[in-house]
């Protein structure tokens, strides 16, 4: 119960379809009567009642009768549905991550409050899948869990002209933070209370991976990135010198090896492409964005920072490139921003896990 229809995530138009939700009658009534008489002049200057306006909807979010009232509900079991994103804030969950009452109503309200954004993050995530969102779920830290579908083709083997009859099956799970960060991809599904105790145990070990420590891998060495007043693609001297000397280069995704790989091992497993590369005669350069900055080429020491802060990194594709520079983030790149990047630079040769969308029978044209 508990579905408020207003004008955000309204594109995510197969998220949660309630069974018994609650009039606008019915919602306006948990709220105080501040807020009703607000909604009341809305009304009267309008002259509709069936929906709830964002601008009421942002002004309830702040109603602390009105958020009592769902809360109550959340704790009874019940699942409350606000503009199509779930509220996982079980008085449980949220005390566990010691977090109070008006706590938890400044999470969920910035969560709203920052509807653009967190389309833009969750478009990005799904870019290039063919998934659509099936469920949404806010948690009690702001943090958002999203569910997803995607048609399973069973007839890729047929002949071209045969019929395919696709049919809509669970895809992937993903976790973003409350800045719109992919954080995790856990394979949970349809299940609020695995939600909640994920995101209880996960969040505790995010901040740790992301807290500004030294990392224990690097033996005490504070990780120092390379760069320049005002660069914003810097290379280590390994590949500088190769490019000046005329010396062949193969750039290197890192979405694959820091985002892909399993813990420990990581940093290990970079360190052998590398080797792989320059026994062939080349000069590897993993790319990656630190601090702002495309790295081409990157040292020991940010090997394993990356390693330390894998499942908690963007994985940036081509078009997130200008963002993360201008918001001095951190990010691996796909093969994708790979290549744009080797492109920038004028390195003829990019290396990758795949290409993203070469799939089995994909040797068949497209169009006819």
């Amino acid at each position: 119960m508990g579905m408020i229809t207003s004008d955000f995530y309204n594109r995510f138009d197969k998220i949660d379809i309630v069974e018994s939700p609650f009039t606008v009658e019915e919602l306006m009534n948990l709220a105080s009567i501040d807020t009703q008489e607000q909604f009341a002049a809305w009304t009267a200057q309008n002259g509709d009642t069936s929906y709830i306006p964002a601008e009421i909807f942002l002004t309830l979010m702040e109603d602390r009768a009105f958020f009592e009232q769902i809360c109550s509900f959340v704790d009874g079991g019940e699942y409350v549905v606000l503009s199509g994103a779930t509220l996982a804030c079980r008085t449980s969950h949220s005390s566990r991550m010691g977090l109070t009452r008006e706590d938890v109503q400044q999470n969920i309200q910035g969560f709203f409050l920052k509807d653009e954004e967190m389309t833009y993050s969750i478009e990005s995530v799904l870019s290039g899948t063919r998934e659509w969102v099936s469920s949404l779920y806010v948690f009690a830290n702001g943090w958002v869990g999203i569910e997803t579908e995607r048609f399973a083709d069973n007839n890729w083997d047929e002949d071209e002209d045969s019929a395919q009859d696709s049919t809509p099956e669970p895809a992937s799970s993903y976790l973003l933070d409350a800045e719109g960060e992919l954080v995790a991809s856990p394979d949970i599904r349809y299940d609020i209370e695995s939600w909640m105790d994920f995101v209880d145990m996960f969040s505790t070990v995010h901040e740790e991976a992301i807290a500004p420590d030294t990392p224990a891998d690097t033996e005490g060495r504070e990780v120092e990135f390379r760069s320049g007043k005002d660069d914003y693609i810097v290379f280590s001297e390994e590949v500088a010198g190769a490019m000046k000397e005329g010396r062949p280069v193969v750039v290197i995704e890192s979405a694959a090896t820091f985002g892909g790989m399993i813990y420990p091992g990581i940093a290990e497993f970079a360190y052998r492409m590398r080797n792989v590369v320059r026994e062939s005669g080349a000069v590897p350069a993993f790319t990656a964005i630190l601090n702002g900055q495309i790295h081409v080429g990157l040292t020991d020491d940010e090997i394993l920072y990356l390693e330390q802060k894998r499942g908690s990194i963007f994985k940036a594709s081509a078009r997130d490139i200008p963002i993360l520079l201008a918001k001095k983030q951190d990010g691996v790149m796909t093969i994708a921003a790979a290549v744009k990047t080797a492109q920038m630079v004028g390195l003829p040769v990019a290396s990758g896990s795949g290409i993203g969308g070469a799939q089995i029978g994909g040797h068949r044209p497209l169009c006819p």
